[in-house]
């Protein structure tokens, strides 16, 4: 076969081809393996930062051709030539080679469990972290599933991490001397942060999946599998701890932390203040996801907080919503009780509180002020002409479940990242709102809940009715994944 080396697309292809040797070559901390390449090594400086120049422009501007040279010069280099460690590449990437290098050393660092060595790879490797040029990022952004599956290894090894180092500082506490408060001051200051890694973890998982790429995939599943054990067997210590303390301390906290106590602790004083109050019921707000929306609203409200309350026992819509309003009297509940489903809401003074018509009847007697009550996915169809009847009372209770639904419920049929949807609409009502003059808003949640995956076990408790929920009625009984508490208040 005769080459026409004058002609200008040899000559191109030939220019190029040596642009990439010399970049490569004088971006290894080694020296090459190959005469032909080591023999690039002797340039002049000046030579290799003209070629990486060069290159730099194909990359962000020519990306299609830049692709189509670096595998043609690929393809003609030898196995040995191409056989390095992550360690003996500099941080431009040449050639696909090269990134294939540092994203499999990545998967193996997550197998052998090194997460802070996974981490540091991936912190290096995604675009805009550590360093700012497009070489060591380029194959990335040409390529969603690297992309992703790199984004997936840094919410793998942060989970990771964190598990291991919330497992280790579980079982080096001491119980004889914690209490309530301690624990949930370990929750709101550290712990929490776990749950979003799982939900963070969980969510790039699915997203993954769902390309159905073959890259590294069995890999894949079993460190996604490996991750959900660790992180379930964190939690389960977790709660073994909190029902420690529950049995050495009572199940009921001190009140500042009871939930029945809402409307007194939270409620009322705001609303002696007289200024227009919002108060939103968030069916499962967990913690975290609290977090995360005091978060959003920071540009839009001046002065937030967040506080915590222990749900009351069963961790149930039923009782954690009929308790959020005002229904305790002497401390004490009094549960109303349905002979299929349990506890069904509380007597609250001469009304029972059972049903959101209740609920709202029953606060607006305590509220002493007119109050309007709708959902939140009818509040946000509202026309500014429909909205005014709701957003003239000093007093608006927004309901939202959909997080509930697809949290507690199990229905993920619009995919685990519906939560930051949620998120997003009780910023818009709370933006909607104040625009309507509110000055308050009180967010609260019933219960929270925990995300399932492969590695939840099921009965495990001794057999029960209901073994399948948080809870059920039964005579007196423990185990190691079973806790009895006596309805005493």
């Amino acid at each position: 076969k005769i080459i026409n080396y004058f002609n200008p697309v040899n000559q191109a292809d030939l220019l190029v081809s040596y642009l990439m040797a010399m970049e490569f070559v004088h971006d290894l901390k080694v020296t090459p393996n190959s005469a032909r390449l080591n023999r690039l090594k002797d340039k002049p400086k000046e030579f290799f930062e003209k070629s990486s120049t060069l290159l730099q422009h194909l990359r962000e501007h020519n990306p299609v051709d830049y692709i189509k040279w670096a595998e043609r010069v690929e393809t003609n280099f030898s196995e040995e030539e191409c056989n390095h460690s992550s360690r003996n590449l500099g941080s431009l990437d040449t050639f696909r080679f090269e990134a294939d290098i540092f994203l499999d050393e990545a998967i193996q660092l997550l197998e052998k469990r090194k997460w802070s060595d996974a981490l540091e790879l991936a912190e290096i490797r995604l675009p805009g972290r550590k360093k700012d040029t497009i070489a060591h990022t380029f194959w990335l952004q040409q390529d969603r599933t690297r992309l992703w599956l790199w984004q997936w290894v840094e919410a793998a090894s942060r989970l990771g991490q964190m598990s291991e180092d919330i497992r280790l500082e579980v079982e080096n506490l001491d119980l004889d001397i914690m209490n309530h408060q301690d624990i949930i001051q370990l929750y709101t200051k550290d712990w929490w942060s776990m749950d979003q890694l799982h939900r963070n973890f969980t969510a790039l998982s699915e997203r993954y999946q769902s390309i159905q790429s073959d890259l590294h995939i069995k890999a894949f599943i079993e460190i996604r599998g490996s991750l959900h054990t660790l992180y379930r067997d964190c939690i389960d210590r977790q709660s073994y701890l909190w029902n420690s303390i529950c049995e050495n301390s009572g199940f009921l906290p001190p009140e500042p932390l009871q939930q029945r106590q809402f409307f007194n602790n939270w409620v009322k004083p705001i609303l002696a203040t007289k200024k227009k109050t919002a108060l939103l019921f968030v069916d499962a707000l967990r913690y975290e996801l609290g977090q995360q929306l005091v978060k959003e609203l920071q540009t839009v409200c001046a002065t937030l907080s967040i506080h915590n309350m222990l749900a009351e026992l069963p961790t149930i819509t039923a009782v954690g919503m009929n308790a959020l309003i005002p229904v305790v009297k002497d401390s004490g509940l009094t549960p109303l009780f349905d002979k299929k489903d349990g506890i069904i809401g509380f007597q609250g003074g001469e009304r029972q509180v059972r049903n959101p018509m209740e609920r709202q009847k029953t606060l607006q007697d305590y509220a002493g002020t007119e109050t309007s009550w709708i959902s939140l996915s009818d509040f946000l169809k509202l026309t500014e002409k429909s909205m005014k009847k709701h957003v003239t009372r000093n007093l608006l209770v927004l309901t939202a479940l959909d997080i509930d639904t697809m949290g507690e419920s199990g229905a993920l049929g619009f995919g685990i990242d519906y939560f930051e949807t949620g998120i997003a609409r009780l910023k818009t009502a709370v933006i909607r709102l104040k625009e309507k003059g509110y000055e308050e808003f009180i967010i609260t949640a019933d219960h929270g809940f925990l995300l399932g995956d492969e590695s939840l076990e099921i009965s495990r408790a001794p057999k029960l009715s209901n073994v399948e929920r948080r809870h059920a009625f039964d005579t007196y009984r423990n185990s190691e994944s079973l806790i009895s508490a006596k309805l005493l208040h």
